[in-house]
Order: structure tokens, then C-alpha cells, then sequence
């Protein structure tokens, strides 16, 4: 389906779909899926994870902690 990400509800529902898809595509490895989410999986394969990825990963990974 299609998606308005200018709609909240859409926005986040595109969100959940593409993490969710990254995870299946990582084999549930999800440092590897944020860093798909941030930086691109291509990327992340030819060059590995930028320093900006690892932080955000470090900071993604803090803040589910603080959440869950």
C-alpha cells in the first residue's frame, strides 16, 4: 500500500514496516537493522558502520532500554 508519511499514522505505520523489514533482512541482528534504518543496508555493507551510525545505534539502543 501506499503511505502519506505527512500523516502521523502513516508515518509511524512505514516506520514499523521498514524496521520490521530490515530485522527479517538481518536475520533479527539489530544493531545491523538500525543501522540499515540510518545509514542504508548498501552502505552499511560496502563500508560498514559510520561513526555517526554507531552513535546512533548507542543512543537508539539507550533509549529502548529506558522504555521497555
Amino acid at each position: 500500500r501506499s503511505y502519506d508519511l505527512l500523516n502521523v499514522n502513516d508515518n509511524v505505520e512505514a516506520g514499523v514496516t521498514l524496521i520490521a523489514d530490515l530485522l527479517r533482512a538481518t536475520g533479527g541482528d539489530i544493531p545491523h537493522a538500525l543501522a540499515g534504518y540510518y545509514q542504508g543496508l548498501g552502505s552499511v555493507g560496502r563500508i560498514g558502520f559510520l561513526p555517526q551510525t554507531r552513535q546512533y545505534i548507542k543512543n537508539i539502543t539507550l533509549l529502548r532500554k529506558q522504555f521497555s
